[in-house]
């Protein structure tokens, strides 16, 4: 239960059907542990991001990868210094815009400091939030190949990272 007990203190669970039109409900966890299906559940942490597949309460798979929520904080960081802000993004400070901005629905429209706007910053951010993506998509289709088992039926997605404003949305969106 190692990705179970990581996710248990969460105050959000997403999850998504992957065969059907990716409907979004809040969920227990729990009522998973007894079934027989596979649910993949997607661990966005601070430094690092963790996939595991589950039949029941076994685990059948795991994979990490050094991409997480600290990462997305220093493009933050990156894009006040690229673009020119005159004085420096605080690590508080960018914890704050990466927290309440919607960097899926950027506009450009108004300054988050200085003269920096939403897309500017929303251009060095998804590359990171990209790569969460396509390496947990790159994950789960890495098991598919190595077990050619039923398909997983569920994807959670739980961590500090997950509460990024619109995350979900990408995320659901880009998966297969």
């Amino acid at each position: 239960f190692s990705c179970f007990k990581c996710c248990h203190d969460l105050l959000y669970f997403f999850f998504f059907k992957q065969k059907t039109a990716y409907e979004i409900k809040e969920c227990d966890w729990s009522s998973d542990v007894c079934s027989s299906d596979l649910v993949a559940v997607v661990d966005v942490g601070a430094v690092r991001t963790q996939i595991c597949v589950y039949k029941g309460a076994r685990l059948h798979f795991s994979r990490d990868f050094e991409t997480g929520g600290r990462h997305i904080t220093e493009a933050v960081i990156q894009a006040g210094q690229t673009f020119g802000v005159k004085t420096k993004i605080s690590w508080e400070e960018a914890e704050k815009i990466k927290r309440t901005t919607d960097f899926f629905r950027a506009d450009g429209v108004g300054a988050l400091k200085d003269n920096l706007t939403t897309t500017q910053v929303a251009g060095m951010v998804r590359p990171v939030l990209e790569k969460i993506v396509k390496e947990s998509n790159r994950s789960l289709e890495y098991y598919r190949q190595l077990y050619r088992e039923e398909e997983v039926s569920r994807v959670y997605l739980c961590g500090g990272g997950m509460l990024l404003p619109g995350f979900e949305r990408f995320f659901r969106e880009r998966m297969r």
